[in-house]
């Protein structure tokens, strides 16, 4: 069972996410071979404030 995590800022619609997770389910499928139960996609949304790139925090 792959459990794919993508972790990125807060701020996508529940509709972008739908449409990343179906293409992501049907890449694994037809590259790796899964069942398509078989597949869990975990999104972590993070607040722009809780993250830093170079020791800085964004804008």
């Amino acid at each position: 069972m792959p459990i794919v995590s993508i972790t990125m800022w807060s701020g996508r619609s529940p509709e972008q996410k739908k449409q990343l997770a179906e293409a992501i389910t049907n890449e694994m499928i037809k590259i790796i071979g899964l069942r398509r139960e078989s597949i869990q996609i975990i999104f972590n949304d993070i607040e722009k404030q809780n993250w830093a790139i170079g020791g800085k925090i964004p804008d």
